[in-house]
């Protein structure tokens, strides 16, 4: 049996210690084969937030992450990054997919 862990709207840079406790836990007993992140992954699209947010999905230790970025993932204030570059901090923490897709098939 496929197990998917699925984690939405994280808002890293307002998260709380006891909460990500929770989901390390929650994951490392469920033992997921993949885990998918998906939208408002940070609170305000900063790089630190999305450095957190890439350090607790790594800490996960699932062999497959699939992520999806929301509205707060992009630049708020900073209107040109907003127009121009609306993804580079989700590109450099996840990489430039954003029409992942996964099988469990073998």
């Amino acid at each position: 049996m496929t197990v998917l862990l699925h984690i939405s709207d994280t808002h890293f840079g307002t998260e709380e210690a006891p909460v990500v406790a929770a989901l390390l836990k929650l994951a490392h007993h469920q033992k997921p084969d993949a885990v998918i992140l998906s939208g408002d992954i940070t609170q305000r699209a900063r790089t630190v937030q999305f450095e957190a947010a890439r350090a607790f999905c790594d800490s996960l230790g699932v062999p497959h992450l699939l992520t999806l970025p929301g509205n707060h993932d992009i630049p708020l204030y900073n209107i040109a990054a907003r127009l121009f570059w609306p993804y580079a901090g989700y590109t450099a923490a996840f990489g430039n997919n954003r029409s992942r897709s996964w099988s469990s098939a073998t």
